[in-house]
């Protein structure tokens, strides 16, 4: 992909929650989009239905409900959102993670310490996954990355 575009471009599903009580949940395919400054959720590689500025990102973290699914949750005009996207794989999933949060961090942005691990659903006003409300903090601790140890950087405590 060009440089000046974008970092990655790729096909998967936005799931959209319930909104209404006669609504339903829906999955809609969408090219997603990462540039360096942005996350893009495109509908037919023409109109932008989603613009996340990265410096503006909470958490991307897994949810629980849906396979292979992950969440961007960020700060916009309106306030607290998510993007919901679901991948095809494990691995796509792991991949967008990774470079989401890397991206995001170095753009500046300040991750909250705990993240709801289920979608929230405006039809019912709460999170699927504790049942609380849009403005409770979240109900579980932020998925602390597990560090790698090279062997040059342990200290042999025996003294030879």
């Amino acid at each position: 992909m060009d440089k000046k575009k974008g970092v990655k471009s790729e096909r998967m599903m936005q799931y959209v929650p319930k909104r209404g009580i006669f609504r339903r949940a829906k999955q809609k395919e969408r090219t997603i989009v990462l540039t360096h400054a942005q996350l893009q959720c495109v509908k037919d590689n023409r109109h932008v239905k989603v613009n996340i500025h990265l410096a503006e990102v909470k958490a991307v973290e897994e949810l629980d409900d849906i396979a292979y699914a992950f969440q961007v949750v960020y700060i916009g005009k309106d306030g607290w959102n998510a993007l919901y996207l679901v991948c095809f794989d494990e691995s796509q999933r792991h991949d967008w993670m990774k470079l989401v949060t890397h991206a995001s961090k170095g753009r500046g942005a300040d991750f909250d310490k705990r993240y709801h691990s289920g979608v929230y659903e405006e039809a019912n006003g709460r999170f699927t996954c504790c049942n609380q409300d849009r403005n409770t903090p979240g109900c579980q601790e932020k998925t602390v990355p597990k560090k790698t140890v090279r062997m040059k950087d342990t200290v042999d405590q025996t003294g030879m």
